[in-house]
């Protein structure tokens, strides 16, 4: 067998080693004698294989291939398509072509070639399902279709092209069609390069070209040609599609990518299953746990146990559709040590999967234990030496009491340097009781544990408060309006209404409501006093401000606590038609029904 091998493929050899067809030589009998490398890759197997196969191992012995035989065996030669096995059981069409000749030794002998016509038969039962509904598809396809011609020496001509190519390429029917490929391309050698390979290969092949409209703009464009047959003559079919949005979208993505690699916030994927799903590198890096071993078991397994069920409440929340922000609780580091994380989260129900963004706050969780440590011992100083001046105070004021009282009033009466000097020093002790109990408040700023405040009771207490208070029509829009807060909250609408009442001069209304504009909740009081010069407002928050007697800190301290709860205050009224202040805050401050 070897022998006949030899002597039959050495005038061959390179055709027979290279050929892309599969060439097999056998007897008229189908036993095999040789193979080439293109048929071991065709059929799966290698040559030895091949060698030891019968002819129904490789061929589906049907009415096709029992014709083929009865021909070659009367004509000596045949060629038609059979049915093709493959070693792992896989068919494909094949293309045969079987030629019966003599050998050295007068011995028949049978040389196959074979060629894999899989994708040709695709391509062409492709072609004659859609034949009939070619040009209603052709026509309402929402990629834009061109068909060229392509002539043997020069570019390629357009000679049909759906109404959406005719639109995104900005021209009428007339002004494209007859027109040469350089009316819209640019990249004309690369184009004409690719449809002549595709018409001698049969193959389609996709690519990305620029494209230039009428008005002189580009665009992008996704190509797909194929070579198909319109009548009798080969023309170029172009599939396309405009991806510069595509393409924006994917240097976004890659963008978000970057980001969600390198950030140190811990980014993560949780399934409503309690796992997480996907996790960015900064877990490893500050938990110190591989990523196989943080997806291995449930998120809630790594959270400290003191917080686990602060945690599920959490989880149940985001289950049932709601955002969670600023949630802390603490995780467990691989080294045993703990990580305290504040997050913000947000649900995708309809993937039953929870987004969330952790960030490590361990450090300044320390630095907060180590400032309330020293506020408190400030707190302390400062309460006792406020105690001890006030003392103080209250000793000097007592005693020019008495003073007065010895000296009498008629006395002091006709002297003005005596009025004047008993003025100044009550007016020095108000200012610093003034002083004291704006720095009493100050220090609270940030102390107490923020939780949910009624609005609505918050200002009524407020009101309350107020002594000598004339008689004020007061609107209270907020009750049931909750927000997080503390105690201070009191301080702001007490100190706002003293001012209506101080400097409104004519103030006989207090109004306060809220509104939702898009992500923000505003909480705005206002009165119909005489409000605040536009030449004012500036510095009306300014330390030691004021335009009366007033000590010029009220306002001060309402914006220190504004600000200290993540808020912003602004004065927006217009002057001679009272003040009104804008509080706005973020949504997740909000804990009402605004639906109402």
């Amino acid at each position: 067998m070897a022998a006949d091998k030899a002597r039959w493929d050495n005038p061959f050899r390179s055709l027979y080693e290279n050929s892309f067809d599969a060439v097999l030589l056998t007897k008229p009998n189908g036993t095999l004698l040789a193979a080439n490398p293109a048929a071991c890759g065709m059929f799966g197997e290698s040559e030895d294989e091949l060698l030891n196969s019968k002819r129904a191992d490789l061929v589906v012995v049907d009415e096709k291939c029992v014709s083929l035989l009865n021909e070659r065996k009367k004509m000596g030669k045949a060629r038609g398509e059979l049915t093709l096995k493959r070693k792992d059981g896989s068919s494909f069409e094949g293309e045969v072509t079987s030629t019966i000749f003599l050998d050295a030794d007068g011995l028949e002998k049978t040389i196959m070639i074979i060629r894999d016509i899989t994708q040709q038969k695709k391509t062409e039962e492709t072609l004659k399902e859609s034949e009939g509904r070619y040009r209603s598809l052709f026509e309402q396809a929402g990629d834009y279709i061109l068909v060229f011609e392509l002539p043997k020496v020069g570019i390629p001509i357009i000679c049909d092209a759906n109404t959406a190519a005719l639109n995104v390429h900005g021209y009428s029917r007339e002004e494209l069609i007859g027109k040469p490929i350089s009316i819209i391309n640019k990249q004309i050698e690369l184009k004409t390069k690719k449809m002549r390979e595709i018409t001698s290969t049969g193959n389609v092949d996709v690519f990305e070209v620029i494209h230039q409209r009428k008005d002189g703009s580009f665009f992008e464009a996704e190509v797909a040609l194929q070579a198909v047959k319109i009548g009798n003559k080969t023309h170029i079919l172009s599939v396309e599609r405009d991806i510069t949005e595509r393409k924006r979208t994917q240097e976004k993505l890659q963008q978000i990518d970057l980001i969600f690699k390198n950030s140190l916030d811990m980014i993560c994927m949780a399934g409503f299953d309690g796992y997480f799903k996907v996790l960015n590198p900064a877990w490893s890096k500050i938990l110190g746990w591989s990523n196989k071993e943080l997806l291995s078991k449930p998120w809630i397994e790594f959270v400290h146990p003191d917080d686990q069920a602060a945690t599920a409440n959490a989880r149940a929340t985001l289950i049932d559709g709601q955002k969670v922000f600023q949630f802390e609780n603490r995780y467990i580091c691989k080294d045993g040590s703990v990580r305290w994380l504040s997050w913000n989260s947000f649900p995708y129900p309809k993937k039953n999967i929870i987004f969330g963004m952790a960030r490590d706050i361990t450090g300044q969780k320390e630095a907060d234990e180590e400032v309330a440590a020293a506020n408190e011992k400030i707190r302390v100083v400062g309460s006792l030496t406020r105690h001890d001046v006030k003392n103080k105070l209250s000793i000097i004021l007592s005693n020019t009491y008495l003073l007065r009282r010895i000296i009498g009033d008629k006395i002091i009466g006709d002297s003005p340097t005596l009025v004047k000097l008993f003025t100044s020093i009550e007016n020095a002790v108000e200012a610093s009781n003034k002083l004291f109990e704006f720095s009493s408040y100050y220090e609270k700023i940030g102390v107490e544990q923020p939780s949910e405040i009624n609005v609505g009771d918050f200002f009524k207490q407020a009101v309350a408060l107020q002594t000598n208070l004339p008689e004020l029509q007061i609107f209270n829009e907020c009750n049931g309006f909750k927000v997080i807060a503390d105690s201070l909250l009191r301080q702001i609408f007490y100190n706002l209404i003293d001012n209506s009442v101080k400097h409104g001069q004519k103030t006989s209304k207090i109004h306060l409501y809220y509104l939702k504009e898009q992500d923000a909740i505003k909480l705005i009081y206002q009165d119909d006093g005489v409000g605040i010069p536009e030449a004012n407002k500036p510095r009306m928050f300014s330390e030691g401000f004021t335009t009366g007697n007033g000590s010029g800190l009220g306002l001060m301290l309402v914006k220190k606590i504004v600000e200290a709860y993540g808020w912003d205050i602004t004065e927006e009224g217009a002057p001679g038609l009272g003040v009104k202040f804008v509080i706005s805050m973020p949504d997740y401050h909000l804990h009402s029904n605004l639906g109402k």
